[in-house]
């Protein structure tokens, strides 16, 4: 089975399933814009992304939206903008999305006491 028949099979079982979602540190809501994204061809996820990006300010879960890509920086296994640590972690918590808030922040602490460069800096930056 390939990556990306792999990926679309979990994010369609994740947004499927809003227990199994929140388990796994995500909680979809309807209206997310991650409702999109399994029905959404390859060849349009950079261009999902953008609108993403464009519409954080527009509720709590665009906010909550955009701080996952922006933390994560890909969407479907597509690279698609710059991670931005200390904008994520400040959106998520603006979005009141305590949970995935905690777990963004454990995630960050995770991966700068394993050396990523990026994520010490924003760890300080943030006085996490």
């Amino acid at each position: 089975m390939s990556k990306s028949i792999l990926a679309a099979a979990l994010c369609a079982a994740l947004l499927a399933t809003p227990a199994l979602a929140k388990s796994h540190g995500m909680i979809v809501s309807g209206g997310s814009a991650y409702d999109k994204v399994a029905s959404t061809p390859a060849d349009k996820i950079p261009a999902l992304c953008t609108q993403i990006i464009a519409d954080q300010n527009k509720s709590k879960q665009a906010m909550a939206d955009a701080a996952q890509l922006l933390f994560n920086g890909q969407l479907m296994g597509q690279h698609c903008v710059k991670v931005d640590y200390v904008k994520a972690i400040t959106l998520m918590q603006a979005s009141g999305h305590t949970g995935e808030y905690n777990n963004l922040v454990h995630a960050l602490r995770s991966r700068a006491e394993s050396g990523n460069a990026i994520a010490v800096e924003a760890v300080k930056k943030l006085k996490l």
